[in-house]
């Protein structure tokens, strides 16, 4: 015998479709409470479901792009820091050109140019290390001591004081994109989150009351069954 042979009355007809109701309401609710979210799918709500997707594709994109400018930003501060390295040993290379000049010993001379050389040597290495490349290196003056070393020390001290106020222009227009990328990555994914997240102190309380009504209608399910056993006794 198959339910639709079973004659139910009324009233049972309407408190078991409650309860189905009921159940699938209390399931959903238990859903969100469990992920988190009121749109977990497209079948939940296509529109907000496929806008969130849309916000969320493009913020992967802004990431990937503030990944290429954290590599700069990190690239560039280390090139700075290059610099500074190379413009130290540079300005001490100075103090060793004037001593140098200063003197006619040979052995002094000869020690003087011996840490000359090391320490334009050394600048040298400090370029090739932080990535700042062929321009810095170039600007480097030779390493062999001579009359003309200060001049040229000079010169590149110059050359090195433009790139660093270079770089650090560039790495301030980076870092304002960057922070920019930033609050756009975030307003995206607040506004994902806006679409599809839950309200856990609402589906809390929705939950709550789904369950007690479930086992009321249960109660009412029962009271229905007693009554019409009641009316079967009659006859």
């Amino acid at each position: 015998m198959s339910i639709n042979d079973i004659s139910l009355t009324l009233a049972t007809r309407n408190i078991l479709y409650a309860l189905t109701n009921t159940s699938s309401t209390l399931n959903q609710a238990q859903s969100h409470l469990a992920t988190g979210k009121k749109v977990n799918s497209f079948q939940d709500n296509p529109t907000s479901f496929s806008a969130a997707l849309s916000l969320l594709s493009r913020a992967g994109d802004l990431t990937s792009s503030k990944d290429t400018l954290n590599n700069t930003i990190q690239a560039t501060n280390i090139a700075n820091i290059g610099i500074q390295g190379m413009t130290s040993l540079l300005q001490s290379a100075q103090g060793i050109a004037a001593a140098a000049q200063s003197t006619n010993d040979p052995q002094e001379q000869a020690a003087y140019a011996a840490t000359y050389q090391t320490l334009v040597s050394q600048a040298s290495q400090i370029a090739s290390d932080s990535g700042n490349g062929t321009a810095v290196t170039s600007a480097l003056p030779p390493a062999t001591l001579s009359a003309t070393s200060p001049s040229e020390l000079e010169s590149s001290l110059s050359s090195l004081r433009t790139q660093s106020a270079s770089m650090s222009a560039s790495l301030g227009n980076t870092s304002a994109i960057k922070d920019f990328t930033d609050s756009m990555i975030n307003t995206l994914k607040t506004g994902a989150d806006n679409l599809t997240l839950a309200d856990m102190n609402q589906e809390a309380a929705n939950t709550q009351m789904l369950q007690t009504r479930q086992l009321l209608g249960g109660t009412s399910l029962g009271l229905s069954s007693q009554s019409a056993q009641s009316v079967l006794r009659l006859f």
